[in-house]
């Protein structure tokens, strides 16, 4: 898979001046910024961009290392997957699915996040406890979620 930053950044005279800051639309709203580094992003110029970021009163993140899709877009993608297999399942209708999101995870990740959701689920033991007790269980539900194929009929 070409990692599009560093490609982009190849013929440039200093590659290590090269990342991207991408917003999460609509961005006047959503305060996110997802800083991605190519393969030759100097520490300066990530370090500045955030700073740059932080100056408008965004919420800045470095990515580690230079992903296709950045992190919330994946994010995004993985829980759109399940949402559109749930509504060809015939489990729920989009408006259903809709009213699911709004009143409960949407809230409770906007208030938490999943990591800390489950660390304050675990009660005393916090995430340890919440992955010993209900963690084992996840990858025989991971094994269930949905891959819908998308066709003219259900598009």
């Amino acid at each position: 898979m070409k990692k599009y930053i560093t490609y982009i950044s190849e013929k440039m005279e200093n590659p290590g001046r090269m990342c991207v800051g991408h917003p999460f639309n609509p961005p006047h709203l959503i305060p996110l910024v997802e800083i991605v580094p190519g393969k030759s992003t100097s520490e300066l110029t990530l370090n500045k961009t955030k700073e740059f970021y932080e100056s408008l009163s965004k919420a800045p993140i470095i990515l580690k290392k230079e992903i296709n899709g950045f992190v919330a877009n994946r994010l995004q993608a993985a829980v759109f997957q399940e949402c559109v297999n749930l509504v060809l399942e015939g489990v729920v209708n989009p408006k259903e699915l809709d009213t699911v999101v709004n009143s409960s995870l949407g809230l409770r990740y906007a208030a938490d996040g999943p990591f800390l959701s489950f660390h304050l689920g675990g009660g005393n033991g916090g995430f340890e406890d919440f992955m010993s007790h209900l963690g084992k269980n996840m990858p025989d539900l991971w094994k269930q979620l949905g891959h819908p194929e998308l066709n003219k009929d259900n598009i």
